[in-house]
C-alpha cells in the first residue's frame, strides 16, 4: 500500500514534469544539512539551501536564492517535537527585484507512529531516535510570519500563513529507513493557508509535492535526490496551476 502510494505519486510528479515545462520555469535545489544531537530531547540544525531558475523561455525572468535556516527542535514525547527555525533568505532576479526575507516559524512535528527514544546516551548515533515500524510516517505543523524587504522603492511584505506537511518514508532494502545501507522511499505533501485573507481569497492558496529517492550510508551520511512540484490557486478562478517544478539534491550531515 504504502509503495504504491509512493510510486503513484512518482509517476504523477514526473508526468507533470513536462507539462510544468511549458507552464512554469524550472528550477535547481541543493540542501545542506547539519544535524547535531545535542542531547537526548534537543536537535540543532543547520539547513543552507541554494536554489536557481536553470530553465527558462527566452526573455524569462530568472533569479537566484540562498537560504539559510537554524532550526530547534525539542522533544515532547515519543510521538511529539516542538519545533523553532528561521529561515534567512537573500534572493537576486533578472529583472532586478532583489529582496531579503526573514521568515520565523514555531509549530510541532507529530510522529504518527512513534519513535524509540534512548535515554541517557552517550551521543552521536545512541542518541538517535528510531522509527518503531518500517514505515515512518509524520505530521510537520508551523505557524511562520513571512516578511520580504525589496532593495528597490517597493513596499515591504508582511504576512502570516499555517503550513501543514505530510511525511512518508518506506525502506525497499532494509527493516528500517535508520539502518545503515538502507534504500527508500520518500514523500510528501504540504499545504500553505493564508491567515490574512480577503473575500473570496482560496483557503489553501498554495501545494507542493516532493517524491524520490534516498540513500542512508551510515548515521553520518544521508543522500536525497527528489522532484518537486509546486502549485497555486488562482483567487478568482479557484483552480490549482503549476507555479514550478524542481530537482531536490540533498546532503545530510549527522553529529
Amino acid at each position: 500500500m504504502v509503495i504504491t502510494r509512493c510510486a503513484a505519486c512518482v509517476c504523477f510528479l514526473l508526468a507533470h514534469a513536462g507539462a510544468a515545462h511549458a507552464q512554469a520555469a524550472g528550477q535547481l535545489w541543493a540542501n545542506v544539512i547539519v544535524n547535531w544531537l545535542a542531547s537526548d530531547n534537543a536537535v540543532l540544525r543547520v539547513d543552507v539551501e541554494p536554489k536557481t531558475q536553470a530553465f527558462v523561455r527566452a526573455a524569462g525572468r530568472t533569479f537566484m536564492t540562498l537560504e539559510v535556516t537554524p532550526h530547534v527542535e525539542f522533544t515532547l514525547a515519543p510521538w511529539a517535537d516542538l519545533v523553532g527555525e528561521l529561515s534567512l533568505q537573500r534572493t537576486t532576479t533578472s529583472d532586478h527585484a532583489d529582496s531579503v526575507s526573514t521568515n520565523p516559524r514555531v509549530g510541532v512535528e507529530l510522529h504518527i507512529l512513534s519513535r524509540i527514544l534512548r535515554r541517557s546516551a552517550r551521543g552521536g548515533a545512541d542518541r538517535e531516535k528510531l522509527p518503531r515500524r518500517r514505515l515512518a510516517v509524520s505530521s510537520l505543523l508551523r505557524l511562520e510570519r513571512q516578511n520580504t524587504f525589496f532593495d528597490a522603492d517597493t513596499p515591504t511584505k508582511s504576512s502570516w500563513r499555517f503550513r501543514d506537511r505530510f511525511d512518508l518514508a518506506y525502506p525497499l532494502n532494509r527493516r528500517k529507513t535508520t539502518d545503515d545501507g538502507a534504500v527508500y522511499v520518500t514523500e510528501d505533501n504540504e499545504l500553505f493557508f493564508p491567515l490574512e485573507r480577503e473575500r473570496g481569497d482560496p483557503l489553501v492558496d498554495q501545494v507542493r509535492v516532493r517524491a524520490g529517492l534516498g540513500y542512508r550510508a551510515n548515521f553520518a551520511w544521508r543522500f536525497e535526490a527528489l522532484y518537486v512540484w509546486t502549485g497555486t490557486r488562482n483567487a478568482g478562478t479557484g483552480k490549482l496551476a503549476v507555479d514550478s517544478h524542481a530537482f531536490d539534491f540533498r546532503i545530510r550531515r549527522e553529529f
